[in-house]
């Protein structure tokens, strides 16, 4: 946390902070957290051909790219076994990508078979001989997991699988499948955070919890670029600089914080002095009206 943030929260210039926070998700060149998946076909070694689009899980997919020379492929493998046999019947699909090499050889497949082996895999493992499923989504390295929600967006990219990496997937994970799973609440009347960035910021504040203030602040930063009326990560931010000794930094964020809400305040008292429409049939209380019934209709 070595940069002056003061410009990033000056008043109308709240943007500028993205400018600043650090490109941290660029795991995969060619895919981003919050697209869609891109669907792909390929075999197992026993040659069952599998559309990723047909083995979605209701709630979460998780994609794993590994190799068996890798040496955290073996732990990737059992990690997301242990996934896959604790929500596996909960609405969790869970496939196992291999990128051993980008021309396919025969001697490859029982180094294969001897690591899903040694792991207790019982998920559904595909070859990607060709290295076109690995181009397409531009992993980077070995192993790399992308996890992806219900509606097919992809909510987390993880790669390398480093110890910090291990523990933000298992929490990206479990709160996606509903342990301690955070229903977003609104900052002001009828404001609802954005879903990826409330993530997110939940994600900062248990980093904060743990004392790790630069991956709190990282995970702060992004919650901000997803969603800069989201004003939790602000006030977050404001006690990371606080903890590190940046006051001047500590009030800037506290001062963002303040300006959202009250932007956020005036949008809604100018929505609610908006008149109301009348129809017709309503003026001055004569005749009937033809207002259909109000329907109410949940929040998408």
């Amino acid at each position: 946390m070595k940069r002056n943030i003061l410009k990033f929260f000056a008043p109308l210039a709240i943007a500028a902070i993205l400018a600043s926070a650090p490109a941290w998700a660029d795991s995969f060149k060619r895919t981003q957290e919050g697209e869609q998946y891109k669907d792909f076909t390929l075999s197992t070694l026993d040659g069952e051909t599998k559309a990723l689009s047909k083995n979605l899980g209701a709630d979460a997919t998780i994609l794993a790219f590994f190799a068996t020379w890798n040496s955290r492929s073996e732990e990737v493998l059992a990690d997301i076994q242990k996934f896959h046999e604790k929500y596996g019947e909960k609405g969790l699909s869970v496939i196992g990508v291999n990128v051993e090499h980008a021309e396919w050889s025969p001697e490859e497949e029982p180094l294969i078979r001897k690591a899903m082996s040694d792991a207790g895999v019982t998920f559904p493992v595909l070859v990607d001989k060709d290295f076109t499923v690995y181009n397409d989504y531009g992993v980077i390295a070995v192993p790399s997991i992308a996890l992806i929600d219900g509606s097919g967006k992809i909510i987390r990219l993880t790669t390398g699988y480093s110890s910090s990496g291990k523990y933000e997937f298992k929490d990206a994970v479990d709160s996606q499948m509903g342990v301690n799973k955070e229903q977003p609440v609104a900052e002001t009347k009828g404001y609802h955070p954005d879903t990826v960035a409330l993530r997110n910021g939940k994600m900062a504040e248990r980093f904060f919890e743990k004392r790790m203030y630069e991956r709190a602040e990282k995970y702060a930063l992004k919650a901000i670029e997803l969603d800069e009326n989201y004003v939790d990560p602000y006030r977050l931010l404001a006690k990371i600089y606080k903890q590190a000794g940046m006051d001047e930094d500590a009030m800037a964020a506290s001062k963002a914080a303040d300006d959202v809400e009250r932007a956020l305040k005036a949008k809604e008292n100018a929505e609610e002095a908006q008149p109301v429409e009348q129809h017709d049939g309503e003026k001055d209380g004569g005749g009937t009206s033809t207002k259909p019934e109000k329907s109410e209709k949940p929040h998408a």
